[in-house]
């Protein structure tokens, strides 16, 4: 089973799936002027190099449990970082009292337009 979390601020979905995290964003749809449809849109791929136990996200806050650790990050806008100003980057990752990161390996992120 894969791990789910939702988000109770704003019910965007993350997604555990082997070496991945995926951020669904939630979608309001006005098909007509009776009818509004709620749907998730995949917004954010994030490659990382374990496989997620359990997965936790709220307010831009992403955790996840592997078998030998708990990590945890939030998702920052970078505008100077990026082409577009919309696209989520991962600005700041947690980090021990040395300054090493708590995410180490290769770790990299792919973005989605909204359309």
């Amino acid at each position: 089973a894969l791990p789910i979390s939702c988000c109770p601020v704003q019910g965007d979905l993350l997604v555990g799936c082997r070496n991945q995290l995926v951020i669904f964003s939630l979608k309001h749809l006005i098909v007509n002027t009776e009818l509004e449809v709620l749907d998730f849109e995949r917004s954010l791929v994030m490659h990382i190099n374990v496989t997620p136990l359990q997965v936790a996200f709220c307010a831009g806050f992403v955790s996840f449990v592997t078998e030998f650790e708990i990590l945890t990050f939030k998702l920052l806008l970078g505008p100077e970082e990026v082409d577009d100003p919309e696209s989520p980057t991962i600005k700041s990752i947690n980090q021990h009292d040395e300054g090493k990161p708590l995410l180490s390996g290769s770790f990299s992120v792919h973005t989605f337009p909204e359309t």
